[in-house]
């Protein structure tokens, strides 16, 4: 890598919250602490403050990711910009598009390294086979990758798999005091005797929110205290329909908002539900809930059967099957020592494995390694790196 430096351009909709946004952070984290230049186009967004104070340069584009034909009229100015940088790294399908046609109607001799990320299983259409137009095409699981390989005809040579991670410098349970752990389930009214259950995720019904709060029902008789942590303007009708559901238990349920303090929150709780209905691209909160040695419960499907170990690291329920769900999530709250050593298995695997670290140096040895392909051995050795001005 040395002598090496590159400027990355990530292009997404939007920086407000999620893994993808929240992995092209941190990726451009890397990319400047290795001493690259790291641009990213997006709408803005709450995450744009942490990018930039993270040495990167945020690019706002207002109709990037927007639903409609106005995001082609980003792309004079998007073709200007990609004669400027090494990679364009494209990580969702309406920027996809905007991105690709300004690449490909460029000089092929002027375009950068093109990348795509399939960060979800999408539907499969014309629309996103845009995802598969790059040069590499990165899946974040094997589940991705399969379903890539099933629906759609490109070479697998171009298709690598990066799974995405945790970062271990921030998900690191001895860097939470007891002291804080405490207030933070005092803040939620959570005893001693009660385990605390952790719902974190983006307010949608297909993350199973409500599937939490019926099955629940059955399970009253047992002491618990369940917590969701996400931002209900993201949905605001699901939000007060959860609201609602979670009224009939009183102050068992907490809905406690956006949170920044993953980490402390993750290290307050026993256990942590992923219960999303259809399959999880990843499960980056799984991977975190592990590596802050918390046991998890997830539905079977989809990446949370390549992070957990069913009987190890946490337990796997058939999605949408209430009463497996019950079973299993009875297991875990009645049995301290299984959530501890669940726990304890969950911190030795992800960090094995799962690491933003990991996901990071994969991705720039991809860059420097398909660039030095393009342009051949010793290209741009000792050159100066390039910044783009706003």
């Amino acid at each position: 890598m040395v002598g090496k430096k590159i400027t990355v351009l990530q292009i997404l909709p939007d920086l407000e919250t999620g893994g993808v946004e929240q992995g092209t952070l941190e990726l451009g984290n890397f990319l400047v602490a290795y001493g690259h230049t790291s641009l990213v186009i997006s709408r803005g967004g709450r995450m744009v403050e942490d990018l930039v104070s993270g040495g990167s340069q945020h690019i706002f584009m207002p109709f990037i990711g927007e639903k409609s034909p106005r995001p082609l009229g980003h792309i004079p100015a998007l073709r200007r910009l990609l004669q400027k940088v090494d990679v364009v790294h494209l990580r969702s399908r309406v920027p996809a598009w905007a991105g690709w046609l300004a690449w490909k109607s460029l000089p092929e001799k002027k375009r950068p390294l093109l990348i795509t990320t399939f960060h979800g299983v999408y539907s499969v259409n014309s629309y996103s086979a845009i995802m598969t137009k790059g040069e590499r095409v990165i899946a974040v699981s094997d589940a991705i990758l399969q379903h890539i390989l099933a629906n759609y005809s490109m070479d697998p040579e171009r298709l690598i798999r990066i799974p995405r991670g945790a970062d271990s410098r921030r998900f690191d349970p001895g860097l939470v005091s007891a002291e804080k752990r405490e207030a933070i389930r005092k803040e939620w009214g959570c005893g001693q005797d009660s385990p605390l259950i952790l719902v974190p995720g983006r307010f949608s019904r297909i993350k199973g929110q409500d599937f939490v709060l019926q099955a629940m029902e059955g399970l009253r008789e047992l002491p618990w205290q369940l917590v969701f942590v996400g931002d209900p303007a993201e949905n605001p009708a699901y939000a007060e329909e959860l609201g609602r559901m979670a009224s009939g238990f009183g102050k068992r349920i907490v809905l406690a908002g956006y949170r920044k303090d993953m980490p402390e929150v993750m290290a307050a709780s026993d256990l942590v539900l992923s219960p999303s209905r259809q399959p999880e691209s990843f499960g980056r909160v799984l991977a975190e809930a592990g590596m802050m040695e918390k046991p998890v419960l997830a539905s079977a499907h989809g990446g949370s059967l390549e992070i957990v170990e069913d009987g190890r690291t946490g337990l796997l329920f058939s999605p949408e099957d209430e009463d497996d769900f019950r079973k299993k999530l009875q297991i875990l709250l009645q049995n301290d020592a299984v959530r501890e050593s669940m726990g304890k298995e969950a911190g030795r695997r992800i960090r094995a494995h799962f690491t933003i670290e990991a996901m990071c140096c994969k991705t720039l040895e991809l860059y420097l390694t398909v660039l030095e392909e393009k342009k051949g051995p010793g290209w741009q050795q000792g050159g100066e790196n390039r910044r783009i001005p706003q």
